[in-house]
């Protein structure tokens, strides 16, 4: 794990860019990062993703699952990645295809650090980057929530409700921004 982690600080100092806010009104596009859970249901993720398509937000989704093969077929919108499309240092291989990875802003939804996700965030262009704050912070993130410790935990209704609230809360204060 340790050189796993060698490599992520590497991929992190070479990440050079500037955040921007953004007015939530001029938000078209969203990227949605997630953990899977092992039944590949999701359905807090689709409840979300949903919800921001009905303001009219192109949205994609893209999860990790901790298995060697997913039952999940990835689509253009849909992205899940398991253990065969990473490699031996936990980077992901072949996501997006040309221009697929520039979103006006990432969503990171996942209660603790997924490192082929982290990546996937490193190596999205974006003007803004949002998850939650956690416990051994790596830097990622131009824009953090503090959940309470409970939301944390691996218990899937807490799990679910914590998801919820995560979301719920970034797209709250999002709305509150104004472009700078």
């Amino acid at each position: 794990m340790k050189i796993k982690n060698w490599f992520l600080k590497k991929e992190i100092s070479r990440t050079k860019r500037t955040a921007t806010f953004v007015n939530w009104d001029e938000v078209r596009s969203v990227l949605l990062l997630f953990e899977s859970d092992s039944s590949e249901q999701n359905n807090e993720i689709h409840s979300f993703a949903n919800a921001l398509r009905k303001e009219g937000k192109r949205v994609v989704l893209c999860g990790y699952v901790d298995k060697k093969r997913t039952v999940s077929v990835s689509e253009s919108d849909y992205i899940v990645i398991d253990k065969s499309r990473t490699n031996c240092i936990g980077k992901p291989k072949n996501i997006f295809n040309g221009t697929d990875n520039i979103f006006d802003i990432v969503i990171d939804l996942t209660m603790k650090d997924i490192l082929p996700l982290v990546y996937v965030l490193l190596w999205t262009e974006t003007s803004l980057r949002c998850g939650l704050k956690k416990e051994n912070g790596n830097g990622v993130y131009d824009f953090m929530i503090e959940l309470p410790s409970a939301s944390h935990t691996s218990d899937n209704n807490n799990r679910d409700s914590g998801i919820r609230l995560l979301g719920e809360q970034i797209v709250r204060y999002l709305k509150q921004f104004k472009s700078i």
